[in-house]
């Protein structure tokens, strides 16, 4: 069911914006009003088809993973290989166009065949306006990489780390209405009639702690039913009938209910590229309600077993509903590329005490990169970060103890600050590229470093190795990955 409201959000997007070409093609229509500017005609041009191909492979070096290497007697040796096949395929016409991203790779058509389809964007060009619509990926805000009001698509963290920032994302439908002045100043319009949440894995090493702990509490509250249901006579249809729930604890957001809508608008006052956005929608990530597993769990503890073995005692999971106000700024003083994005992000708890919805917090990213007078070097450094309000009455239910509070921070600390600094050169008439990328989270203690060399063996064609090494303490944000350091070496051809 999921995956036909999906493709029905899908097709009537495309049918909608199709239909508005269609028309707008029509060479009986009489263009008296002036909306298209080209001629009534409708020009073709050559499909345009390119891409590239890749291959990688990645040793885990971290933790006790290399001992693992040449050993007969051992499953697995930390080593990863992955192929990826992207044909990114175009066609424009007088005032209309259409691009579209197929990406076959080993996650793709294993685990994921929706992402063959990356994107599809029909294109029509209105007068002053662009019309889009299709299985798009936007970005809002000026930050290079890292953004506090890019907020429709979702993240794939299936990898934990991908090198650029728009090929983890996941394109969503949607329809995008942009009108530009002849100033020109910009409102944007987007509406997506349903919601895709964070990917995040559920086996392999690159799996969040927090998942392993809602699945033994679901398995812990299944296992009673079942052992109950044997107790009663139930048959085999009954204990798949129980196992299933699992499935069932977290929402489908395939629906018109997770619908998300913003409006942009940016201009250029002088030599500053300015902006203010309105998001409404949802948290990519879904918080945990325990009320009816913390309750099962103190009868049990005063004898009374019943209640761990009803639906009540499951963990509940749900996307808190998210509002994002926003401003953004970019300019350039003196060589140096400045930016930045702030954003106060407004959820269902106002008061801050509910401890299954998120409290408002303050985000921000402020940043700058520079070319450097030393060769070809340009550095880039910005920090992103949030503060969570309110937070003195997060633990304040009695009740509820306070670390299964979906702000709580065990460090006490609820301001979060990454910086990220990345170092990149140039040489050999540009055929050498060197870089290295380093985030560390303040607050936490995290640590990622991520050095990369690239090297150009003719057009197309790149070698690259790189590596990643991962820090980070108990309750940091990195610290479940602490063990998944790795090299990695990889060709891509682009064509």
């Amino acid at each position: 069911m999921k995956k036909k409201n999906r493709v029905l959000s899908l097709g009537l997007l495309l049918i909608l914006v199709g239909a508005l070409s269609l028309w707008a093609q029509d060479t009986s229509w009489d263009d008296s009003f002036g909306f298209f500017e080209s001629d009534s005609s409708f020009e073709r041009s050559s499909l345009s088809i390119g891409g590239s191909a890749s291959i990688q492979t990645r040793a885990i070096v971290g933790g006790e993973a290399y001992k693992d290497y040449f050993d007969k007697d051992k499953t697995g040796d930390g080593v990863y290989t992955s192929t990826a096949l992207v044909l990114d395929i175009g066609h424009s016409g007088s005032f209309a166009d259409l691009s579209g991203t197929l990406k076959f790779s080993d996650a793709s058509l294993r685990d994921y065949q929706e992402d063959i389809l990356d994107e599809l964007t029909l294109r029509l060009y209105v007068g002053d306006f662009v019309i889009e619509g299709g299985k798009m990926k936007i970005i809002w805000g000026k930050g290079d990489k890292l953004h506090v009001l890019d907020n429709f698509n979702a993240n794939d963290f299936t990898n934990f780390i991908i090198p650029d920032y728009i090929d983890r994302r996941l394109a969503e439908p949607m329809v995008r209405v942009t009108w530009t002045a002849q100033s020109g100043a910009q409102l944007e319009g987007v509406y997506a009639p349903s919601m895709t949440p964070d990917r995040s894995a559920t086996s392999g090493i690159w799996t969040p702690s927090q998942f392993g702990e809602l699945s033994g509490m679901t398995a812990e509250v299944l296992e009673a039913q079942a052992a109950k249901a044997l107790l009663s006579g139930a048959g085999f249809a009954d204990l798949l009938a129980i196992a299933a729930k699992a499935d069932g604890i977290l929402p489908s957001t395939s629906s018109f209910d997770y619908g998300q809508a913003g409006l942009r608008f940016t201009h250029t006052v002088g030599s500053v590229d300015l902006g203010a956005s309105y998001y409404y929608g949802y948290y990519k990530q879904p918080s945990v309600d325990l009320s009816g597993y913390l309750a099962a769990k103190v009868a049990e503890s005063l004898g009374d077993s019943s209640i761990l073995a009803t639906d009540s005692a499951l963990p509940s999971l749900a996307y808190d509903r998210l509002q994002v106000f926003g401003v953004e700024a970019a300019t350039v003083i003196k060589g140096f590329n400045l930016r930045g994005e702030a954003a106060y992000y407004l959820t269902d708890d106002r008061d801050g005490d509910d401890p299954w919805v998120r409290n408002n917090s303050l985000n921000w990213v402020l940043g700058f990169d520079v070319d450097l007078p030393i060769h070809n070097l340009n550095l880039n450094i910005q920090n992103i970060g949030s503060y969570v309000l309110k937070n003195d009455k997060i633990g304040s239910n009695v009740m509820i103890p306070a670390k299964y509070d979906v702000d709580y921070k065990s460090n006490g600390r609820y301001s979060t600050n990454k910086l990220s600094f990345l170092l990149s050169d140039t040489l050999l008439r540009d055929k050498l590229t060197l870089s290295c990328a380093l985030v560390w989270g303040i607050e936490q203690s995290d640590l990622l470093i991520m050095p990369k060399a690239g090297y150009t063996i003719t057009d197309g064609l790149d070698v690259t190795l790189s590596g990643m090494y991962i820090h980070g303490k108990d309750g940091g944000e990195f610290y479940d990955f602490k063990d998944n350091s790795f090299i990695q070496v990889g060709m891509s051809y682009v064509f």
